[in-house]
């Protein structure tokens, strides 16, 4: 046993006179026993104690990293010079010693790039759903049965694109009308509410009460007021080219996505002359592509002509005209819509507001018939069914 004090006491007066000569604290007893036989309190002392001891203590602030080929070098340059003393000594030290600045520059080097790697880590999102609503009038009342449905599914909506009466549908919407609110205000509504009569030879209405319903309907003025983003869309009666608005002052291009040719006259637009919007997206599905839409469901207004009458007058040959061009036009808009509800409106007149609960039951029955491709479509988990 008494070898055995000897060696550890020869032990340690010779390791404190090798950290002395270096210009490193002394160390006493205590704190030789602390570092040769408790892994738990090196590593303490070793991150910040006041006493870090020959390891040192490692700066945490950020500065750049070192190389690792350079971890370990001569004598650091931060260094004080030694005294004479520690020269002589030197000559019998290893010719490569630990630099306590450099594996503090490392260190912290490391945990500067870790945490500068969480920060930026973005969160995950969710991709965005877009609905397209087309025009019909009256009978455009079904797309209030969709929206239904996707509330009660809490299936969020990010962005819309409306054409003609589905752009104000989509605008009430967007403006924070609830599904319900919309339903008490479709069978409310009258034709009158939105147009008059006049005298023109481009048309024998105009919509200017159009501007009363947006500011005491919707409460809105621009496309900034609203809460939800939203398209709506306008076909130039010179070009044919389709106009498309997503901000500024909305009641124009409403107005302009409505105005029927022959029943409504065109609207002046920044210098154009516009028209209905369903003549250049009768569904408006690209629109909201363009808006970074992920997925899109488009609500298509088809009603079967074979079993209707001839038609009566100028506007219904004209309405059955553009029909028939809509029909034929399907591809042009189906390439960029996912999924395709086409709610019943077989037997419904352009202008039937009094039948309005009945095309919101119409348009609530085609949404839940496809609810189950659009749950694929979104990977929602099915609705759990309990049986007795």
């Amino acid at each position: 046993m008494t070898l055995i004090r000897k060696s550890i006491v020869f032990a340690r007066t010779a390791i404190a006179t090798f950290f002395a000569a270096h210009a490193y604290p002394v160390l006493d007893a205590s704190d030789l026993d602390s570092y040769l036989f408790s892994r738990a309190t090196r590593i303490d002392q070793a991150w910040g104690s006041d006493r870090a001891g020959a390891v040192g203590r490692i700066a945490t602030d950020s500065i750049p990293p070192a190389a690792v080929p350079h971890l370990f070098e001569a004598e650091s340059e931060s260094h004080p010079a030694p005294k004479a003393s520690a020269r002589r000594h030197k000559k019998s030290m290893p010719a490569i010693t630990l630099s306590r600045s450099r594996l503090a520059r490392t260190f912290s080097g490391a945990l500067t790039r870790v945490q500068r790697t969480i920060a930026l880590a973005p969160p995950p999102s969710r991709r965005k759903l877009g609905l397209a609503f087309g025009g019909g009038f009256a009978r455009a009342v079904a797309h209030i049965g969709v929206l239904k449905v996707l509330d009660e599914e809490k299936i969020p909506i990010d962005l819309v694109a409306g054409t003609s009466a589905g752009a104000i549908l989509g605008a009430a919407y967007c403006a924070g009308l609830s599904a319900s609110e919309l339903e008490a205000m479709a069978v409310a509504s009258r034709f009158r509410d939105f147009a008059r009569m006049t005298l023109s030879r481009y048309g024998l209405y105009v919509s200017d009460r159009m501007a009363n319903f947006c500011e005491r309907v919707l409460k809105i003025k621009s496309f900034e007021d609203l809460r939800i983003p939203l398209a709506v869309t306008a076909t130039d009666v010179r070009t044919g080219d389709p106009v498309v608005f997503t901000r500024g002052p909305i009641v124009s291009p409403m107005r302009a996505s409505c105005a029927y040719p022959g029943m409504f006259s065109p609207v002046e637009v920044d210098g154009r002359s516009l028209i209905d919007g369903m003549l250049a997206y009768s569904v408006p599905t690209p629109p909201l592509r363009e808006m970074g839409a992920d997925f899109v469901i488009g609500v298509y207004l088809s009603a079967d002509r074979s079993g209707h009458p001839a038609p009566r007058h100028l506007l219904e040959v004209i309405g059955q005209c553009l029909s028939i061009a809509e029909d034929k036009m399907r591809h042009l808009w189906k390439k960029d819509a996912d999924l395709v509800v086409e709610p019943d409106i077989n037997g419904f007149s352009f202008d039937c507001f009094d039948r309005a609960k009945e095309l919101i039951a119409n348009g609530e029955k085609a949404a839940r018939a496809a609810l189950p491709q659009l749950r694929r479509l979104l990977k929602l988990p099915e609705p759990h069914v309990f049986s007795a």
